[in-house]
């Protein structure tokens, strides 16, 4: 919320250059995403729980070295995701919040016009600001406006990538039917045997489809939000 008012009221006073503008329009439409997410979720966390707990039961029951194999690849992959988009992330605001960091006011500079030429934030303009503030007043808003944009930044990133993983392990979930139907030649198999297993594929393939539903259902608008969110930005541009 905090971000989104500093953007808006950027964009009230249009001032800055175009590029500075368009932060503002992208932080305002990232605080639109993040709101929707943490809402939707917390509306559907229904949804997540029963999924989660699927897994992990998955995951501590008895499975063979095939079965192992298989939810491993997919949670790697998972994993990979989260150490790519944790780096990346870190790498972005680390950049911008050092890059635009008011280091100037550990020099010696005495004009007070010359300091009002250096105030920016680390997304966004700081024009709208009155000339009046003086620099440590500047520097906590910095500080305070960087923090709540690295929070956006990870509240954002954080959800999708939680989004992932748990898609991840219900795809490994998924595989494990292949997996569970193939039969060793070498077995001795009655037709009890094919009935009763093909009973328990029926089974968890429904329960698997039920699965699927309910995170269809939980990221439905999620989806729709970013896809209205991206078409907003190529319209802009």
């Amino acid at each position: 919320v905090g971000t989104l008012y500093k953007e808006m009221v950027h964009l009230i006073y249009a001032c800055g250059t175009s590029e500075e503008i368009m932060q503002s329009i992208l932080g305002i439409l990232t605080g639109v995403i993040s709101i929707t997410k943490s809402s939707v979720l917390r509306f559907y966390w229904r949804n997540m729980k029963i999924i989660v707990e699927s897994s992990l039961k998955d995951w501590s029951g008895t499975i063979d070295d095939m079965s192992h194999c298989t939810m491993m690849k997919w949670a790697s992959l998972g994993r990979t995701a989260f150490i790519i988009e944790l780096v990346s992330l870190t790498g972005f605001y680390l950049s911008i919040t050092i890059g635009h960091f008011p280091f100037y006011m550990f020099r010696n500079i005495t004009e007070f016009n010359d300091t009002l030429s250096m105030r920016e934030f680390s997304w966004g303009s700081a024009c709208w600001l009155p000339s009046a503030l003086s620099d440590n007043t500047f520097l906590g808003i910095y500080i305070f406006t960087s923090l709540q944009q690295i929070m956006l930044g990870v509240g954002n990133t954080g959800v999708d990538v939680a989004l992932f993983i748990i898609l991840t392990h219900l795809c490994g979930q998924i595989e494990l039917l292949d997996v569970n139907v193939k039969w060793n030649e070498n077995e001795d198999i009655t037709c009890e045997d094919y009935r009763e297993s093909y009973r328990q594929f029926i089974q968890r393939h429904t329960h698997l489809l039920d699965l699927s539903m309910l995170f269809e259902e939980a990221i439905n608008l999620i989806i729709l939000v970013h896809m209205v969110v991206y078409l907003a930005i190529l319209t802009i541009l």
